[in-house]
């Protein structure tokens, strides 16, 4: 997002400096601390909940029952335990996911551009979020149909994904405050004025780029939109696999999510400029 808007681009009452002292307690530590830390928690809580075979049942009434059993404080553990760090399949899984979803980035395409910048910047991007699609599709569902690995991948290392994710994305964050405050792309970045705790949930710089890679785009949608819309697929087929049946709900909220998903990437330049 980035604080790094420009100064002359805030409203008056948002700067820090014309604010209360509650008002920027609120803005630049509390509110920023309300987001940072239960979301990670409630990642793991949920995939705890929804994966593991120690929960009686994937539902609210199933993590009731364990708390109830095991405590508040036992029931949180055994949920950071379950995801950790990841595992090595989680942390490999991710890589080659995001390799070749790094592949495709290049896949060439007409270039469009963002709005301007207050400070002159003009953001550049290829239009290639439909080859994307097909693309990484085609690969997910060829490597499977090969045999390089099954289907249901993405519900089987899920739970060490999540541990992964929230381990990566915290450190990764660091990385790109760091970045943004010491060797930023554009002049669009700085602190916003609040202090580091309001800066690393906000960011430093508007738009980051790693060898002339777009982060934002490339963890938003090539990554996070392709996980999401592949996810559906892996976990319908994972339930068919282990019950032997086609469920109903599942295939259509896994179609559904898809189809949905094939709209955003049509649609991908009005949502980025």
């Amino acid at each position: 997002k980035g604080a790094a808007a420009g100064a002359s681009d805030v409203p008056e009452e948002l700067k820090p400096e014309v604010m209360t002292a509650f008002q920027r307690l609120w803005t630049g530590v509390v509110g920023p601390l309300l987001l940072l830390l239960p979301c990670p928690v409630l990642c793991y809580v949920f995939a705890f909940v929804t994966c593991s075979e120690q929960v009686h049942s994937p539902t609210l009434t199933g993590l009731f029952a364990y708390a109830a059993e095991h405590g508040i404080s036992g029931f949180i553990k055994d949920a950071f335990q379950y995801g950790g760090l990841g595992s090595k399949e989680a942390w490999l899984f991710l890589f080659v996911f995001n390799f070749v979803a790094l592949l495709i980035y290049w896949w060439p395409g007409p270039v469009k551009y963002g709005p301007l910048t207050p400070t002159g910047h003009k953001p550049e991007y290829m239009d290639n979020g439909v080859a994307h699609c097909a693309l990484f599709t085609f690969c997910f569902l060829g490597g499977a149909a090969l045999g390089w690995y099954d289907l249901g991948i993405i519900y089987d290392v899920f739970g060490k994904t999540i541990g992964a994710l929230n381990t990566f994305g915290l450190v990764f964050c660091l990385f790109l405050y760091v970045k943004g405050m010491t060797r930023p792309c554009t002049k669009d970045s700085g602190s916003s004025g609040f202090g580091f705790i309001f800066d690393y949930y906000w960011g430093a710089e508007l738009y980051p780029r790693i060898y002339n890679v777009d982060v934002k785009k490339f963890v938003n949608c090539r990554f996070s939109m392709t996980f999401w819309m592949l996810a559906g697929v892996s976990f319908a087929y994972r339930s068919y696999t282990l019950h032997r049946k086609v469920d109903p709900a599942i295939v259509l909220s896994a179609a559904s999510q898809f189809i949905y998903l094939i709209k955003f990437f049509i649609w991908e330049m009005k949502n980025l400029m």
